[in-house]
């Protein structure tokens, strides 16, 4: 609410020649956005290294972060999905399932020319994780 928009809900409150209607909706107002508003409540965890402008992740941090499981998000079929920034291009890797058989797979695409590349098949989802990671650093 900027203090101009203010000073005029305030004077439609206090004019006694409006209309009665008119008036108790801008005291509402006023009384609404007089009051101070709460400061945001800041995390407790710093932010990523990868979301601070002018900053730029280690090497070690990004296969720290793209090692770690726990770290990856969910995509809408309960796949783990990751996006990472490899020498200046973006790649989204999803690691999956096969369906019908006990095995697993990687996903590799290229987020700008969406060129895709799959993997074999793995017999563990931790097999198909390293295989990604290695198939991501050969480039």
């Amino acid at each position: 609410m900027t203090p101009d928009k203010l000073e005029k809900i305030r004077r439609l409150a206090e004019d006694v020649r409006g209309d009665p209607a008119t008036r108790a909706i801008a005291q509402a107002a006023l009384k609404r956005y007089a009051q101070p508003q709460p400061k945001p409540k800041f995390r407790d965890v710093p932010p990523r290294p990868e979301t601070v402008p002018g900053v730029r992740p280690s090497a070690d941090y990004n296969q720290y972060t793209y090692l770690n499981l726990g770290l990856w998000r969910k995509s809408t079929s309960g796949n783990p999905t990751r996006v990472i920034d490899h020498r200046g291009r973006t790649y989204r890797v999803v690691i999956f399932k096969h369906k019908k058989t006990p095995t697993w797979g990687w996903m590799r695409a290229d987020v700008d020319t969406e060129d895709t590349v799959f993997s074999s098949r793995f017999t563990s989802m931790a097999e198909a994780h390293r295989d990604s990671w290695s198939s991501l650093m050969s480039l």
